[in-house]
């Protein structure tokens, strides 16, 4: 392919992308072209002007001229930034509904259907018919444990209890407590 060709694809590549590139980095962009192709077509376009080189070290990096670029009112500028801090607010307040509807709809799908919930209260009516079968069937038993037995059971087991938090060094003291 010619070198005017490819002059010509290499402009329209930096004039559309408008950033900095490698000479690496036009030549994987641009793969009908080879690479030495590419340097030759850069560096004509350096001398026109229409791009700038900068070097870095042993790297070079060519840039579309900016001054070619068409100007931009400022008015616009204004007009653009001003639309983009009001979509920015509407952007806000939808993601903060979207987040309400996210929420209610968990609230919803997490809680039990009428079936799910009328299942569950035959369940738990069951389990509370049954212990009431088993209080009645102990209170016919007769009286459990006297109060005086109870004493007798629970002072081992508040001592044991005292020992083992560690208040050892203050048995004689908690005994009279206790007793």
């Amino acid at each position: 392919m010619s070198n005017n060709a490819c002059k010509g694809d290499v402009l329209t590549f930096f004039e559309k992308e408008n950033r900095p590139f490698s000479v690496v980095d036009v030549c994987s962009a641009l793969k009908n072209y080879g690479k030495t192709g590419i340097s030759r077509a850069l560096d004509d376009l350096v001398e026109e002007g229409s791009i700038k080189e900068k070097v870095y070290g042993k790297q070079k990096v060519y840039v579309y001229d900016q001054t070619k670029l068409p100007s931009f009112d400022e008015n616009e500028i204004r007009k653009m930034e001003a639309q983009y801090a009001n979509l920015s607010v509407e952007l806000t307040e939808e993601q903060k509904k979207l987040k309400s509807v996210i929420e209610e709809l968990k609230k919803i799908t997490s809680s039990l259907t009428k079936e799910e919930a009328e299942k569950e209260l035959t369940q738990v009516n069951e389990k509370l018919n049954e212990i009431e079968v088993e209080v009645k069937a102990l209170k016919a038993k007769g009286p459990g444990i006297a109060e005086a037995d109870l004493k007798l059971v629970s002072f081992p087991l508040k001592v044991i209890f005292y020992v083992s938090i560690g208040f050892l060094n203050k048995l004689p003291t908690l005994l009279a407590l206790l007793l």
